[in-house]
């Protein structure tokens, strides 16, 4: 934790970037990445978000001017998991470093 606290922007980002952090935990867990619980998702979220010829089916990327089916909200079901996973976080460095804390999900 005081290492991430006293980094500098190009250590956090060279050490604690999301592929870094992923490949350590696969390295904890003794799993390959394509492994990992989240790999399919995490496979799919760069997919859909990152600049390629697939085409999202959830509709084009950007703003859009057609109309929004009921499953266009579908792109916020990963905003709440992301919040989610970070609650858990958050909640379990509090029962590192505080009070302990009881989180399903």
């Amino acid at each position: 934790m005081q290492k991430w606290l006293t980094a500098s922007q190009k250590e956090r980002r060279n050490i604690f970037s999301h592929g870094k952090l992923r490949k350590r935990k696969a390295v904890r867990l003794g799993l390959p990445l394509s492994n990992m619980p989240d790999a399919v998702d995490y496979r799919g979220h760069s997919t859909i978000l990152h600049v390629n010829p697939v085409a999202s089916p959830f509709g084009n990327r950007g703003l859009s001017r057609e109309a929004i089916n009921v499953g266009a909200d579908a792109c916020f079901w990963d905003i709440y998991q992301h919040a989610w996973n970070l609650f858990k976080i958050i909640l379990e460095l509090f029962g590192r470093f505080g009070e302990s804390r009881d989180v399903q999900g």
